[in-house]
């Protein structure tokens, strides 16, 4: 007869979002020291919103919910080579698949050890000076010798130096110091 009832009372129904985000790209690395790494890339799309990325260091999860599109992590160690990959996730906890890895070796912070065992041998017009070696995190690549607080030798070879360039009777005071490739220098010696 065509009567119909009232209507029921309203129920929702929300569709689950299974859809995951898109892969992050672009990553790169700026803003390397000793001790940190700053990673950017460009955001990640999805088809309802990204809230964030998570942020894996040589396979270990160091960061997660970061927003944004840029992370620095802090308290490397110097002179180290890390791995960094990268997920982006959706509030549904959808997560997208992770990025090739980006390889970055943190700066050489660390300044050699100071020369020790310097000892000085007199000539009438010369002073030979040689000391124990110094070591370093990554490798000494060279030593200076220093006179009276002037620089006059730059050693890179061997640990030993002759100034030829004194006056006989007069006295000197002689320091040596490390340093690496990267430019750190050891505090100077006795």
């Amino acid at each position: 007869a065509g009567n119909v009832s009232a209507a029921s009372t309203p129920t929702t129904a929300t569709v689950a979002d299974t859809t995951a985000p898109s892969t992050p790209t672009g990553v790169s690395v700026s803003g390397v020291s000793a001790s940190s790494v700053t990673l950017s890339w460009t955001a990640s799309t999805d088809d309802v919103a990204v809230t964030g990325y998570h942020v894996l260091r040589d396979g270990a999860l160091v960061a997660t919910g970061v927003t944004g599109t840029s992370y620095t992590d802090t308290g490397l160690s110097s002179a180290t080579s890390y791995s960094y990959t990268l997920t982006a996730v959706d509030a549904a906890g959808n997560t997208s698949p992770t990025t090739a890895p980006v390889q970055v070796t943190t700066a050489d912070g660390v300044a050699p050890s100071v020369p020790t065992g310097v000892v000085a041998t007199t000539g009438t017009t010369s002073v030979t000076l040689s000391w124990t070696a110094s070591t370093d995190d990554v490798a000494v690549v060279g030593y200076r010798v220093s006179r009276n607080g002037v620089l006059v030798a730059d050693v890179t070879s061997g640990t030993s130096h002759t100034d030829t360039t004194v006056t006989p009777a007069v006295e000197y005071t002689y320091v040596v110091t490390a340093y690496d490739a990267a430019g750190n220098v050891s505090a100077a010696s006795t």
